[in-house]
This record gives structure tokens, sequence and C-alpha cells, in this order.
């Protein structure tokens, strides 16, 4: 993943957050939260760390699949060409 991508989904992510947590209201006014405060009211790692994690038990999930399985051979196959 490209870090244009890892940065896109990032924003994304935050935009999403922002509305399930929604303004904070301070003297009457409404204020969106800042970028610190959603991932702080989240708790939880990015969504960019959760997708390379998530990756990473795929493969090792298919290393150790059976020789004869189409997606073992997929993922050890060399490829032919320039």
């Amino acid at each position: 993943m490209s870090r244009t991508d890892e940065n896109m989904i990032n924003i994304y992510e935050r935009k999403i957050l922002r509305f399930i947590f929604g303004g904070i209201q301070e003297n009457g006014t409404w204020q969106s939260r800042s970028n610190l405060e959603v991932y702080q009211s989240y708790k939880e790692s990015d969504i960019v760390n959760f997708i390379q994690v998530q990756r990473t038990k795929w493969a090792g999930h298919v290393v150790r699949m059976h020789e004869d399985c189409n997606t073992k051979e997929v993922f050890s196959a060399q490829p032919i060409g320039t």
C-alpha cells in the first residue's frame, strides 16, 4: 500500500469517526473535533495498521495451506517474462 493510499484511508477514517462521535459544544457553540481528539475518543489503532496486520495474518494462512490449493499455488508462483 502506498503512502498516498494510506493517507487517503486515514482521511476517510477520521471523517467517519468525526461523524460518529459528533462535535463538541463549548460555551454554547459547536466545534468539530481535532484529529487528536478523534483518535483519543476512538482508543484503537488506526485502520492502516489494522489492514497491515490482517494482510500479514492472511499471508501466514496461505503459507500454511496444503500445496494442492490454488491460492497457495498462485501465492508461491514465480512470474515469467520481462
